[in-house]
């Protein structure tokens, strides 16, 4: 599986990461000069871990099941079914109306 949530922890940790070495003050400097700046860090992967909680949990995503083409065709069969008794009916109508 390409996306998970182990995953996207992981990329949470390392842009927070990246951001404390990128844009905050000292700049490329893992250090920083003011404390409360690693309670902003805290916060950002707080925040990102919440959100991946909320897209990868299992109400919002089912599993996925494979799906074989006979099973596609059949369900796309009884999909379509009434719509094409509908059609019969109608030309048939239309043949009685046309007689």
């Amino acid at each position: 599986m390409l996306f998970s949530n182990a995953m996207a922890a992981l990329c949470s940790v390392v842009a927070s990461v990246l951001a404390n070495y990128f844009l905050q003050d000292p700049l490329y400097s893992l250090y920083n000069d003011n404390p409360l700046e690693y309670g902003d860090l805290i916060c950002f992967v707080g925040l990102s871990l919440l959100a991946i909680k909320c897209v990868f949990s299992e109400p919002l995503m089912p599993p996925r099941t494979k799906v074989t083409t006979r099973e596609a065709q059949k369900e796309r069969k009884a999909y379509l079914e009434p719509a094409r008794l509908m059609i019969a009916l109608l030309h048939q109508k239309r043949r009685k109306q046309l007689k």
